[in-house]
């Protein structure tokens, strides 16, 4: 029987580990693609919101509206965001990503995963069917804690 302090030391290896090898892969394929962590990060939120404003990416970023606007301004250029009214409030743009920017980001993911295709083919069929009930387990349990907060972290 495992306490919890060894279970949260185990997770927190794991955690460690796969973040530094995603981050890791993330960087290097942000980098290889010429885009600003920022670009980046903007693409990322369109893609899990769908759409959102200028606003909503410069609280994100924690950057100011005109370096929102400048950050956007390239997005749209380079085709990767498209840039519309809102439909209540003219004076609002509304941001989505394009086919182009949602294939770019897709990409982003594949490379950001391409490990664990190695990873997954270094375990036996028993040990991948054993980490595929438990990361279900995992997952059934996070999802019955409470919504983190949306207030930022306090150092």
């Amino acid at each position: 029987m495992s306490s919890v302090k060894q279970f949260r030391d185990k997770f927190r290896e794991w955690t460690d580990i796969f973040t530094s090898r995603s981050m890791a892969d993330t960087v290097r394929f942000v980098k290889h693609s010429d885009m600003s962590f920022a670009q980046y990060g903007t693409l990322m939120q369109l893609y899990h919101v769908h759409q959102c404003g200028l606003t909503d990416i410069a609280n994100r970023l924690g950057i100011t509206s005109a370096a929102t606007s400048q950050l956007v301004d390239k997005l749209v250029q380079s085709q990767m965001v498209e840039r519309t009214e809102d439909e209540h409030d003219r004076r609002v743009k509304q941001l989505t990503l394009t086919a182009k920017g949602r294939q770019w980001v897709e990409r982003g993911m594949q490379a950001r995963m391409a490990w664990t295709v190695t990873l997954a083919e270094t375990l036996s069929a028993d040990q991948r069917a054993a980490a595929i009930r438990t990361m279900n387990d995992l997952m059934a349990a996070v999802r019955t804690l409470p919504a983190p907060e949306s207030a930022p972290l306090q150092e």
